[in-house]
């Protein structure tokens, strides 16, 4: 199912998993992985935490451990971008009058959303944008480089 993307049948699946046996690691994971592709980040954290309990003592554990790390930093760093934008989008709200009984209309407020939501370029005059977080390679990083930045959760597990 996650293959294909039914995030809710994955959920389903690892939800009947763990019903049989509450201490799967692999179905932790499984079930990491579908909340990741609800949009449920913040049970997506309580998911990665089991994994790491129940895998304790297991002599694969050191790869265990990698995956589960790479999807919490890939998950760290969905969420701060998300911070960035919506503190970006707010100030731009603000800035424009959208919440003013004043404000031009839906068409204004539409513009301000999309570019609330546009990457950020460079900032020549320093007014109204904010960088977005910068990885150690330089780059910058957004929702979709840090989930490139590691396996999908759709692989063999």
């Amino acid at each position: 199912a996650m293959k294909v993307g039914l995030w809710q049948d994955a959920l389903l699946a690892s939800d009947m998993a763990l019903a049989i046996d509450e201490q799967d690691h692999k179905a932790w994971f499984r079930r990491a992985c579908a909340l990741e592709g609800l949009g449920r980040y913040s049970d997506e954290y309580e998911a990665l935490n089991n994994v790491r309990k129940f895998s304790v003592g297991r002599p694969d554990r050191g790869r265990i451990e990698k995956e589960v790390e790479a999807r919490w930093e890939a998950l760290q760093s969905m969420h701060e971008v998300d911070s960035l934008r919506q503190a970006r989008s707010l100030a731009l709200a603000l800035e424009t009058g959208l919440f003013s009984s004043g404000r031009s209309g839906p068409a204004a407020a539409a513009a301000a959303a999309a570019a609330a939501l546009a990457p950020v370029a460079a900032d020549t005059d320093g007014d109204r944008q904010l960088p977005l977080p910068v990885l150690l390679d330089g780059t910058v990083a957004t929702a979709a480089s840090a989930a490139a930045a590691v396996p999908a959760c759709g692989g063999s597990r």
